[in-house]
């Protein structure tokens, strides 16, 4: 359960949310005075995989969705960045969102890989399509 999770890092989230279906948990601070919210997002993954975050701010779908990607690169260390989804045979190439993002990093355990930032404001208020 999300709720019982202690991050390596020693970082503490009011919320958070099991997403079975992904093998995943979404843990998150909303300050609703700034718009911006702290996530945690985990999900299993082996020492060579990647994971994705990523929401659609203006619609629900694939297409149009800004994402935060993480994986190990071949030295072993991560690699964290964001980028936009703008096809289904996305280039997955590093790039700019419609919101912010500050404070991003990564971090890996055995089998998986958690990516942490701080996003937003979003233009469409405090709800986001997460994909």
């Amino acid at each position: 359960m999300c709720s019982e999770y202690k991050f390596i890092s020693r970082r503490i989230y009011s919320s958070c949310r099991d997403l079975p279906h992904l093998s995943a948990q979404l843990h998150w601070t909303y300050n609703s005075s700034t718009g911006i919210a702290q996530i945690a997002y985990r999900a299993r993954q082996g020492s060579r995989g990647w994971v994705v975050w990523a929401v659609n701010p203006n619609q629900i779908g694939m297409v149009g969705l800004e994402a935060l990607v993480a994986f190990h690169n071949s030295n072993g260390s991560m690699t964290v960045y964001t980028t936009l989804i703008n096809s289904y045979s996305p280039s997955m190439m590093p790039g700019n969102l419609s919101f912010q993002v500050s404070g991003l990093s990564g971090e890996s355990s055995i089998n998986e890989i958690t990516i942490f930032a701080d996003v937003g404001p979003f233009s469409g208020g405090s709800v986001v399509n997460q994909v």
